[in-house]
């Protein structure tokens, strides 16, 4: 197994690791054995992983925990911020730069809605990592839309899919 082999391998455990440690957090069970347990096996892996890789997976770390929070806070902008945020969050998509695009969504106007946010991550994180990733986004942004936020468009689950960086 060549080095590259080895990384991906290891930043796809990483992930699966990570989102199963997202789910015994939300269900309030993130300081058990198994949660432990997890974040130990997550040790290894780290330093099989690419910069690249790394700065992912924190990235990851940063949006789960955002939406167990109820999705990044506004930021206030000015009307020529917030068409530089809509340049720059198209420009991403544009050239398939989804770590760029998912910084962007990390600092939201206050004009998008929660449930819009988080479908955009849904989308940038379905291509960045797994369709399990974008599920968990998805899912989020349908509890916001059954919870009465604003419904913007419908959230379907993604098939199976595995994208490399």
């Amino acid at each position: 197994m060549n080095a590259t082999t080895v990384s991906q391998t290891a930043y796809f455990a990483c992930v699966e690791k990570l989102l199963r440690l997202h789910a015994l957090s939300v269900a309030g069970r993130d300081e058990r054995p198994e949660a432990e347990a997890l974040r130990a096996e997550m040790d290894p892996l780290w330093y099989a992983l690419s910069e690249a890789e790394r700065r992912r997976i924190g990235a990851l770390s940063e949006d789960l925990a955002a939406i167990a929070e109820g999705g990044a806070e506004p930021v206030e902008m000015s009307a020529e911020e917030r068409r530089t945020y809509d340049r720059r969050l198209a420009a991403a998509e544009a050239v398939g730069d989804w770590d760029a695009g998912l910084a962007v969504l990390r600092r939201t106007s206050p004009d998008l809605s929660r449930q819009e946010v988080i479908r955009h991550q849904a989308r940038f994180w379905g291509e960045a990592a797994t369709s399990d990733v974008a599920n968990v986004f998805l899912r989020e942004a349908e509890r916001l839309a059954e919870n009465g936020e604003q419904r913007i468009g419908g959230c379907q689950e993604l098939g199976g899919r595995r994208d490399t960086l």
